[in-house]
């Protein structure tokens, strides 16, 4: 109540700071960016945000940038901030400078950098000359072609950095088995729907229920190789339809690629350790309240998640603090650990 009552006595120029930056916090937390996430929720609400509340927390967040949607002054103002936050490589400094200039959409972004008016990054320049690309939805169908396409390159990369011939198998699971590596789709494709272009929380109010784009997890085996990302980076940049990089992190890989020609689209590659790999198959395949109540019965059941997403169980002895990892050998048997029933993809 408090802090409502302190949005409604705020001038209304900062009414529009405040919802740019709630606007951002929701992006980043639908990315998975939870560090910009967590300082952007302390900016606005002032206290850091509650792992097992998140959810009332984004409803929280939502709720105030709602209010101040239907400011009828700055609802235009808004509508542009939803438009201009779906450009790729946009932020929220970029988004502020274009909406100084007038810029309601990708379009009049082109015309202002024409006119010396603003700068754009390499990366802002390909995601407005392929925008109106990275906004149309990936069918079932396009995502399995496009996923094969992604797997025979890692496939190839693994050939040529050890020299030797990479066993290929495709499980029941939809896994792809490379050598001591495990692939597995993720996002609205494993669950046998069409990828949706990455929408704010606020238009659909289920952060994480629409996908980026092509989106897989990969393990190599027990050990976590450090260099993996940068290696399959370094391979996959030679290849013709490989057209710009997003992210390079030690486990993250985001690119643009080039699908039978013409079509553009992303992809994102994340790197697990072993036992993290069927914890975040559930997570990253969403949909956000499904995941939300696995989450719930994980707490239920006084066990925990890393950072990395490897399931924990916390105990103490002789006042010594002792974390055990638990080996989840499979999705299902990650079930039953939790002790409820194993839920296809395509049901949850």
């Amino acid at each position: 109540m408090e802090q409502d009552q302190h949005i409604q006595k705020q001038p209304k120029s900062e009414y529009f700071d405040k919802s740019l930056v709630i606007l951002c916090a929701m992006n980043a937390y639908a990315m998975g960016h939870f560090k910009i996430y967590t300082k952007l929720f302390w900016h606005v609400i002032g206290a850091p945000p509650s792992s097992s509340t998140i959810a009332i927390d984004c409803a929280k967040l939502a709720t105030m940038l709602l209010r101040v949607a239907h400011d009828s002054q700055l609802r235009e103002k808004y509508s542009a901030q939803i438009a201009l936050s779906r450009i790729l490589g946009a932020g929220a400094s970029s988004i502020g400078d274009w909406i100084k200039f007038g810029a309601q959409s990708a379009r009049d972004i082109s015309l202002l950098e024409q006119k010396g008016l603003v700068s754009i990054s390499p990366l802002q320049n390909y995601g407005l000359r392929y925008h109106s690309q990275l906004m149309e939805e990936i069918s079932p169908l396009c995502a399995r072609e496009i996923l094969a396409q992604i797997v025979e390159l890692i496939k190839q990369s693994m050939e040529y950095s050890h020299s030797g011939h990479a066993e290929y198998a495709t499980s029941q699971m939809n896994d792809y088995i490379i050598r001591h590596l495990i692939i597995s789709p993720t996002g609205p494709y494993r669950r046998g729907k069409a990828t949706l272009p990455a929408k704010s929380i606020l238009e659909d109010n289920q952060c994480g229920s629409n996908g980026k784009g092509i989106e897989l997890i990969v393990t190599t085996g027990i050990t976590f190789e450090p260099t993996f990302c940068r290696q399959l980076h370094n391979f996959l940049r030679h290849s013709p339809a490989y057209v710009c990089w997003i992210t390079i992190t030690k486990n993250y890989i985001s690119f643009l690629y080039r699908y039978n020609s013409t079509r553009i689209v992303r992809v994102d590659i994340k790197y697990v350790p072993f036992l993290a790999h069927y914890v975040t198959l559930l997570f990253d395949t969403g949909p956000f309240t499904f995941v939300q109540r696995v989450k719930d019965r994980i707490a239920e059941r006084n066990l925990a998640v890393t950072k990395n997403n490897e399931l924990v169980r916390e105990r103490t002895e002789a006042n010594a603090r002792i974390i055990e990892k638990i080996a989840i050998g499979s999705e299902r048997e990650l079930f039953t650990k939790l002790d409820i029933p194993y839920i296809e993809p395509h049901l949850r």
